[in-house]
């Protein structure tokens, strides 16, 4: 049971026996820890456009360069041109850098175009696709 207890001029509420006593606050986890870990080595490859119904390509990036992997399934060969974007740092500054290559991907078969943007004296921090167009 409760009492009151007069001090001064306030009063205060006792509580009776048996109450249960707090439970200390767990430390605080650091939120970097609960992070996953970067994945090593490249990304997966991705489907890609490329403009013919009847060729399918992925595309795999990094390092300043782009590969996509076609496969022809058309009843004539295809040319494919490839282009990609790389942003290219150094110590003081940020650019971007371009590079297109072409191939081509005989009928019924797979093939590779591989495109490159060079950052001269700077680094590739992203390598994307800008664009693949088969015909």
């Amino acid at each position: 049971m409760a009492a009151a207890v007069a001090i001064g001029l306030g009063v205060v509420l006792l509580a009776g026996c048996g109450g249960n006593k707090p439970q200390p606050t767990p430390a605080p986890t650091s939120t970097a820890s609960a992070l996953p870990p970067e994945p090593a080595g490249p990304p997966p490859p991705e489907p890609i456009e490329t403009g013919k119904d009847c060729a399918k390509a992925t595309i795999q990036c990094g390092g300043g360069a782009c590969t996509a992997k076609i496969t022809n399934d058309c009843d004539a060969a295809v040319t494919c041109d490839l282009k990609v974007m790389v942003t290219c740092s150094t110590n003081t500054t940020t650019g971007e850098a371009r590079g297109n290559n072409r191939g081509t991907v005989g009928k019924k078969s797979t093939g590779e175009v591989t495109a490159q943007g060079s950052c001269e004296g700077g680094a590739a921090e992203l390598t994307v696709p800008d664009s693949l167009g088969c015909k």
